[in-house]
């Protein structure tokens, strides 16, 4: 603490942009439906870090069921990320948050109708992909519809939104129906809401409710949204070598001619 009082620390002054960060939450029904089931997800795992452990322990774990589960959801998790864009790539990004908000419902409850602790280490494999996939997405969708210049700030406000207001909110509507109703019931509403909120998402996108991308955004869509990422990138790949190699050969036709002129110039 010493040490650190003898920096001298200046905080860049703050230009309001901030509210332009936040507002982009609002500019489309897509764009607010994914802050909301990033808010409904981040709930999820508001109350199953909070809560979890206190169910298997209400259902006589002493704490080696515990371990494993965090286990498991530790290696379920890393080679997630590593696989990530593949199934983003594959199924769109819309489509991955559907499937983490529906996997996510099977998860939380499924721990209603536990009555035997080491049953859990069945569904904490799940987390990997609720959570990988999520952040994955999460955070290649804020990259592309930051506002210029605010691309770091966008992804804080990502990080805060998932870990802050929704984890949170989680752990405190958790904590309210755990203790009217308990501990299972809590997670089946829970689970209830989260099912509910991927299959608004799955009918709304079917049937064009979450409404069309800007024309900014209709690129970065057609490499996700439309499941063939790959293809459209060795496209355009393939466009822009087209474009390349007939520029270099409207190139090396101005140096013939000029060449020939020189030529001609030198003989005469």
């Amino acid at each position: 603490m010493m040490v650190i009082l003898h920096f001298n620390v200046h905080a860049p002054k703050s230009n309001g942009r901030i509210v332009e960060v936040a507002w982009v939450m609002f500019r489309d029904r897509r764009t607010f439906l994914f802050f909301m089931a990033t808010m409904v997800l981040g709930q999820g795992f508001g109350a199953i870090f909070t809560f979890l452990f206190v169910l298997l322990a209400d259902l006589g774990d002493k704490g080696a069921v515990m371990g494993l589960s965090l286990l498991v959801t530790c290696l379920t998790e890393v080679p997630i990320f590593f696989v990530a864009d593949k199934i983003i790539n594959s199924i769109g990004m819309i489509h991955s948050y559907i499937a983490c908000t529906l996997l996510m419902a099977v998860r939380l409850t499924f721990f209603f109708f536990m009555h035997n602790p080491w049953l859990v280490l069945i569904v904490e494999g799940i987390h990997g992909v609720t959570f990988g996939v999520m952040w994955a997405t999460g955070v290649t969708y804020c990259r592309k519809i930051a506002p210029k210049g605010l691309g770091a700030t966008m992804q804080g406000w990502y990080t805060g939104w998932t870990f802050g207001f929704s984890m949170g909110s989680g752990s405190l509507i958790a904590g309210a129906l755990a203790s009217r109703f308990g501990l299972p019931t809590m997670f089946l509403v829970l689970g209830l809401v989260s099912g509910a909120t991927g299959v608004f998402m799955l009918v709304g996108n079917s049937l064009g409710m979450l409404g069309e991308a800007n024309d900014e955004e209709k690129s970065f869509y057609s490499q996700f949204d439309d499941g063939n990422g790959e293809k459209v990138a060795k496209e355009r790949n393939v466009e822009m070598r087209e474009v390349t190699v007939e520029e270099n050969g409207h190139k090396k036709q101005d140096e013939t001619c000029e060449a020939e002129t020189n030529k001609a110039g030198q003989e005469a």
